[in-house]
Formats: C-alpha cells, sequence, structure tokens
C-alpha cells in the first residue's frame, strides 16, 4: 500500500508540473483528494464521470488522467463541475491530472512514444501552442512511405488512421503532436517536416494541407492519448508497489 502523498510528490517531480501550470488551461497535479492509502491505481485519458464510475468499480483509489476534471476558469461548465465534485466527494476517488506535462514530457509523454514506436531515438520538442511546446520531431534512419508509418504505429495503437498523403513520396523527418494537433502544420511546413502525425484534423486544416502538399496522418484524438498514462503504468507499479489497471472509455473521437 502506498501513500496518496507519496505518490502526488513523485509524479509532480517527473513530469515537471509546475513547468505548465502557468499557460495550461487545466490544472496539472492532484485535482482531488480521497483516500490516503492508495492499493490500486486507475490511468484513464479522460476525468470524465465515466472513468470515474468504471475506476471505483475497479477497485482503484486513485486515477491518473490525461484530461483535466477541472480547469482553470471556475465559471465555464459550472453544471459538469458540480457533478464531478459531489461525485468524487461521496465516492473518495482521488484524481491526478497530466495534461500538458503528458504530451510534452521526453520519455512517457504521448508524443515521446510515438517517436519510440517508430525507433527514432533522437527527437527535440515541436508544436508551439500558447506558448506551450506540446509535440516531438525527429529523423527516421530512412525514408518511409506514409503508408508504412501508419501501418507501423498501427501495430501497437488500436485504430485506423486517416491518410493525407499529398507531400513527398518519402518521408525521413517527421512531427507528432497528439490529440488536436492539426493546428501545427505551418510549424511543420516551415520546419520543413516530411509528416505530421496528430490526433484528430480540423476540417480547414485539411483544406489548407491539400493546397501546400502536405503530408499528415490522424489516428484520433483518444486512441493518440492513451500512450502517455499507458507509459506511466508499469513506472508506478513498479515505484510504489501497486496494482494498475488502464480504464478504457473511448467516445470515439
Amino acid at each position: 500500500m502506498a501513500k496518496l502523498k507519496d505518490i502526488v510528490k513523485f509524479l509532480d517531480k517527473e513530469l515537471n508540473v509546475k513547468k505548465f501550470n502557468s499557460k495550461d488551461y487545466c490544472i496539472n497535479g492532484l485535482q482531488h483528494k480521497g483516500s490516503q492509502d492508495v492499493q490500486k491505481i486507475g490511468f484513464a485519458v479522460d476525468s470524465s464521470l465515466a472513468a470515474f464510475e468504471l475506476a471505483k468499480k475497479a477497485g482503484c483509489d486513485l486515477l491518473i488522467t490525461h484530461h483535466a476534471a477541472f480547469g482553470k476558469d471556475r465559471k465555464k461548465y459550472p453544471e459538469m463541475r458540480k457533478l464531478k465534485k459531489g461525485w468524487l466527494k461521496e465516492n473518495r476517488l482521488s484524481v491526478y491530472c497530466a495534461h500538458a506535462p503528458l504530451d510534452a514530457h521526453n520519455k512517457y509523454g504521448n508524443n515521446a512514444v510515438m517517436m519510440q514506436m517508430l525507433g527514432i531515438k533522437s527527437y527535440k520538442d515541436f508544436g508551439e501552442i500558447d506558448g506551450i511546446m506540446w509535440g516531438k520531431v525527429g529523423m527516421l534512419n530512412s525514408g518511409k512511405t506514409v503508408g508504412d508509418i501508419a501501418r507501423i504505429l498501427n501495430k501497437r495503437i488500436p485504430t485506423k488512421f486517416k491518410v493525407l498523403n499529398y507531400g513527398n513520396a518519402k518521408v525521413k523527418k517527421i512531427a507528432a503532436i497528439s490529440g488536436s494537433g492539426s493546428d501545427c502544420y505551418t510549424e511543420g511546413m516551415r520546419k520543413k517536416v516530411d509528416l505530421l502525425i496528430v490526433g484528430d484534423i480540423r476540417y480547414s486544416h485539411s483544406v489548407n494541407i491539400k493546397d501546400l502538399k502536405l503530408n499528415m496522418i490522424s489516428g484520433g484524438h483518444y486512441k493518440t492519448e492513451t500512450l502517455g498514462v499507458k507509459a506511466l503504468m508499469p513506472l508506478l507499479s513498479k515505484k510504489f508497489n501497486v496494482k494498475t489497471q488502464f480504464i478504457a472509455s473511448d467516445t470515439g473521437f
């Protein structure tokens, strides 16, 4: 059995949450304090009521999520805030969020994991939105087609990638920015990225990508953001000798 405060202290340091809290619209770190004793940790993409209920049913004392239960703007979505606060208080489930930290982290982040899946060992920060570098960019050892990249990732990520193949037939410089990352297609063009891997693509961006003759593949917002929380599971299991479980709650987007 582990103590909640010890897990929180470890994650705050490991994920460097203070670095992002001034710019991220989410509140990173411990969002709700339930039981002080933790025997089992759940890991989910969303801090949704559905995920809370599944974590409780699975016997979790703590749920670690990518998307926050609560944002900084307390006046936004007051009905959901009240609903979640009431449920968490009644059921004593602790919730810890790592939004920007778990996109940007150089080892456990969603985008670092995609780089690792492609065999890219050296990568740098990429994808500036609102003063935060959310993604990663690196080079393949040898050129591959866009279809090759989609197939490699599909072996590890259970999704069907949408392929916008308007650019170079062979790609070598690749950037990944999970979730709503298609905003960064212009940065990719300026930095001569051959392929941008994202979660979802805004329609207007798809039009511009075709006109500009760029390459982009989209694996879905949810699916591309399961990677970071899953990467934390063996780390915390070993560090704190607790049970872990991924809590799947996919809305299909």
